[in-house]
């Protein structure tokens, strides 16, 4: 079947640009730094400020002028590249392509769901090469503020453990008018879907949404802060941070260096009938401009004990 291997990566990344345009939890998580995205798999490092607040301003009835030095360092991040691949026997792929072209969008779809899964959990959780020391730290491992929470098998549990998390948000001045997302284990989701009052019948997951939007009376009914189900949270916790806005931007950036892209070729050059190779490529990862020198950040909290 003579279509040229570049049509179906054209057609491949326009599928993948349509999939991606809906929001998934990488992007829900974090708003995005356009001026530093863009720069391609070539970005092995990333410089980025890390600054610490100063001495809080005051109140006077006169004007005064209180010097001092913006305490602002650097944070160097290492910049991971998501990928995956599919190795097709050309008489496989023959078949796909004697069904159209767009019969072989299945195989791009399906890789974009691996490269989100990976995305998603490098920006909640990070990447360890190793499994166990990260190079890259997400948000569950830069959360500075932890608090045992409450069962959400039980009713007002997670509305509990939500109000106790965001509390320690405001404490550490980490306010959010544009709302608050609650990041939890789909077996903690089950559960508070099914939770209701046992006296009134009123669903638990109504009220932790207040709970999280309790700011957000501006909005006209829309209610930016969002109950997240994914297994990148392990299951009985839960973390709380402030929504994905631009202006929270000064708590967590996500940076893309790399928009997901398709390379497919035949291998070993064999254009008659070798067999064919696919790579699906992305590059995203998580900054936090006021990352102390403990690698920790006081815009996320963490719920532990939450069954």
């Amino acid at each position: 079947m003579s279509i040229a291997l570049s049509d179906i990566e054209l057609n491949w990344n326009g599928k993948c640009a349509e999939v991606l345009f809906h929001p998934y939890v990488a992007k829900m998580a974090m708003p995005l730094d356009s001026e530093s995205s863009g720069q391609g798999i070539g970005m092995r490092k990333y410089k980025g400020l890390a600054w610490a607040a100063g001495y809080g301003g005051r109140t006077d009835v006169k004007l005064k002028f209180d010097v001092e030095t913006p305490h602002i360092g650097s944070v160097d991040y290492t910049v991971p590249i998501q990928q995956t691949s599919r190795y097709v026997e050309r008489g496989d792929w023959e078949a796909y392509l004697l069904r159209g072209i767009n019969a072989t969008n299945g195989i791009a779809t399906q890789m974009l769901g691996e490269i989100q899964d990976l995305q998603n959990y490098t920006v909640l959780q990070g990447w360890a090469p190793d499994n166990t020391n990260y190079v890259t730290l997400g948000m569950y491992q830069v959360a500075r503020n932890s608090a045992a929470g409450s069962s959400f098998g039980t009713y007002n549990g997670a509305l509990s453990t939500v109000g106790t998390l965001i509390g320690m948000l405001q404490s550490d001045k980490i306010y959010s008018d544009d709302g608050y997302n609650l990041f939890i284990n789909p077996t903690q989701k089950q559960k508070l879907v099914a939770s209701n009052s046992p006296n009134s019948g009123v669903r638990e997951w109504g009220q932790v949404i207040d709970a999280l939007n309790e700011q957000t009376d501006n909005y006209g009914g829309v209610k930016p802060g969002r109950i997240i189900s994914t297994p990148c949270i392990t299951a009985g916790t839960c973390m709380v941070a402030p929504v994905a806005s631009e202006i929270n931007r000064k708590y967590f950036e996500l940076i893309e260096a790399q928009s997901v892209y398709n390379n497919i070729w035949y291998e070993d050059g064999n254009t008659l009938d070798g067999n064919i190779k696919c790579r699906q490529v992305s590059s995203i990862f998580p900054t936090f401009p006021g990352l102390g020198a403990d690698n920790k950040t006081d815009a996320v909290a963490i719920g532990t004990t939450v069954t």
